[in-house]
């Protein structure tokens, strides 16, 4: 989980002097690293739906559930609304293929 010594707030630190620009900042420096997650996770859920598979998809549903509240709160503006759609939508993808193998 995030805490208060990251996100926004770490981005309020380094460039308070810029004013709304800092968010706009914090949002273009996570961006790649969470769509890279984001990919490797819609990789993992688009694979076979198999027995085996059950365990590891249930713990990346959980860590994603999470997840939810930081990321909803951390890209809760305009601009940061792909990633929470992205998100959103991998965790609904992961329910979906959960359900589907059992």
């Amino acid at each position: 989980m995030f805490t208060s010594n990251y996100g926004p707030e770490f981005c309020d630190q380094v460039l308070g002097g810029f004013g709304s620009v800092s968010s706009y900042c914090f949002l273009e420096i996570s961006k790649a690293t969470i769509l890279c997650l984001l990919n490797f996770g819609e990789a993992v859920a688009m694979g076979p739906h198999r027995p085996e598979k059950l365990l590891r998809l249930l713990d990346m549903y959980e860590t994603l559930a999470g997840l939810l509240r930081d990321i909803d709160t951390l890209f809760s503006e305009e601009a940061g609304s792909f990633i929470q759609l992205q998100f959103h939508e991998l965790y609904d993808h992961v329910a979906v293929c959960c359900k589907n193998i059992v």
